[in-house]
């Protein structure tokens, strides 16, 4: 039967290469031509056919650019099914509908409008999956497309690659297995130190790993604590990013393709509402993997990609210095403090901390002396008409405490460990690690009741602040106008402010299950062994 098909139809692609094997054609070529993929799965036909599959699902029209006139000969996927624009009809044909099956979209769709196939193959995601993949390989393509030259679109003398070319940039061979973690490993700011959590994380594993310090221009990078874990060249087989994919392209373009070649590419992203941005999303095309640190932020992603998307939290591990207390913030000693704090990079109208003077100022009297709000401002000299806005709004309150002096992480540990409660009036946030770095050191928290921070914070560890949804209303930075966000209860917060100061039982029993659910469920072992898992799943370890 192969001899009867022509060479390079996308019937001979996709039919299987001998009849006691699942490897079509196309797939065993490549195969051929890679000597990586030959180290990876050295016997292809037999126990190693159900990985090389799973291989080609997630990566072959990532690392192949394949052209998109297809989606057209295939009328009942055109009428049936809305596949992504923002990626190929072949990434989305080819991924796999979950990842507990080997059965693509494509083919899924297919079945789900042919009665036939569904009286021959009743349980297509489970018992019957590679029998329905064997009719799709002798059947799929002479039922509904036949194109001579199909194969040459995967030229494997001269492809075009996206992050990797076999012919130009083969594979190293020398890769070990374990985990290149890139990101701002030095920067003092959110994102470096979700790359130095990371690694704590990872250590807490026997995966090896290094990290590949990855600095920007203008940005104060001071923080030497994994100096001694940092490495030159990506020497292992998995790449891990704490880079947001607003500067993949450049990441790419400065890194080179060797970097990724070869390699298994997950981003570890960031974002804080809804709908992830559309002008991020040409960055799917340079991994393989998205991780999130929160279920709100899986959501926003896995909508725009069919790309496997991975809840991965945040470890929490907060150390301080015994040597800093309130006398070094020049903080009164005699009063309850609530603490408040962002980063300007942040954007302000997301991280509200108006809304926390409102609340405070709502719930205390301005000369109150039993009582005090810190004011913590990052990086203040970047806006400093924000700053005076929130000096003015203060200036009649002789109980509200403004530091906006550079602090290292040190510092603003201890600042933390120094007040009597963390509150967080945010409109929404990917995580919310301030919060849960509180909850760590035993501190009863306030927090805005919806978005990343809704992971761990309940009614029975912490105070969760009601809200209403409303439109962002204006662009800030990268949240446009047409999104939603919370606006916190402000009248809520303040009832939780006096709660606080007046049930000593209730506010040190939310505080202790706050923290005892930052040592059972975000310890750095814990996540360890979430990424540990994830990665054996995936075959890289």
């Amino acid at each position: 039967m192969q001899g009867s098909l022509p060479y390079g139809s996308l019937q001979w692609c996709l039919s299987p290469v001998h009849e006691k094997t699942h490897i079509p054609n196309l797939l065993y070529q490549i195969y051929k031509s890679r000597p990586d993929l030959q180290q990876a799965f050295p016997d292809p036909f037999g126990a190693n056919q159900t990985r090389l599959l799973k291989w080609a699902q997630i990566h072959l029209a990532n690392e192949y650019f394949i052209g998109d006139d297809l989606p057209d000969r295939f009328s009942i996927i055109k009428d049936t099914s809305s596949f992504s624009k923002r990626n190929s009809f072949f990434k989305w044909a080819l991924s796999p509908v979950h990842h507990k099956t080997h059965i693509p979209n494509l083919l899924y769709q297919i079945y789900k409008n042919r009665p036939d196939l569904k009286q021959t193959f009743p349980d297509p995601l489970g018992t019957d999956q590679f029998r329905f993949l064997k009719w799709a390989q002798h059947n799929l393509a002479s039922e509904y497309y036949i194109e001579d030259d199909f194969f040459s679109r995967f030229n494997i003398v001269k492809s075009e690659v996206l992050l990797s070319n076999p012919a130009n940039t083969q594979a190293p061979s020398h890769l070990k297995k374990g985990i290149n973690l890139v990101g701002y490993a030095r920067a003092e700011f959110g994102l470096g130190e979700s790359c130095r959590l990371a690694a704590r994380s990872i250590q807490s594993t026997n995966i090896p790993f290094g990290i590949i310090n990855y600095p920007l221009p203008n940005l104060k990078s001071m923080d030497f604590s994994w100096k001694h874990k940092e490495i030159v060249d990506p020497i292992y087989n998995i790449n891990i990013f704490h880079i947001n994919p607003d500067l993949f392209p450049l990441v790419y373009k400065q890194l080179g393709p060797q970097f990724f070649s070869g390699r298994y590419n997950i981003g570890y992203w960031h974002w804080e509402l809804p709908e992830f941005p559309e002008e991020w999303c040409s960055s799917f095309k340079f991994v393989n993997e998205v991780w999130v640190p929160s279920s709100f932020v899986l959501e926003a992603v896995s909508k725009k990609t069919n790309l496997p998307v991975t809840r991965i939290p945040h470890c929490i591990q907060v150390q301080c210095p015994e040597d800093i207390d309130r006398h070094y913030f020049k903080l009164p000693l005699d009063r309850f403090l609530f603490l408040s704090m962002y980063d300007t990079r942040s954007v302000q109208q997301r991280k509200n901390p108006i809304a926390s003077i409102q609340a405070f100022q709502k719930a205390f009297a301005k000369d109150d002396s039993a009582v005090g709000l810190v004011l913590k401002i990052n990086n203040s000299h970047n806006t400093p008409t924000e700053v005076r806005e929130l000096q003015k709004l203060a200036q009649d309150s002789n109980n509200i405490y403004l530091i906006d002096q550079p602090l290292n992480r040190e510092e603003v540990n201890a600042l933390i460990q120094s007040v009597d409660c963390v509150i967080s009036l945010h409109r929404s946030e990917g995580f919310g690690l301030v919060l849960a770095e509180a909850m760590y050191l035993g501190k009863p928290i306030i927090g805005t009741n919806w978005s990343g921070n809704t992971d761990f914070m309940t009614t029975e560890n912490s105070c969760p602040v009601n809200y209403t949804l409303v439109p962002v209303g204006n662009d800030y930075g990268p949240y446009k106008h047409h999104q939603l966000w919370a606006e916190p209860d402000i009248e809520h917060a303040a009832y939780y402010m006096k709660k606080i100061i007046s049930d000593q039982t209730w506010c040190d029993r939310i505080a202790e299950k706050g923290q005892e659910t930052m040592m059972i469920h975000f310890s750095p072992s814990v996540i360890g062994d979430i990424i540990k898992k994830r990665l054996m799943e995936l075959g890289f370890v």
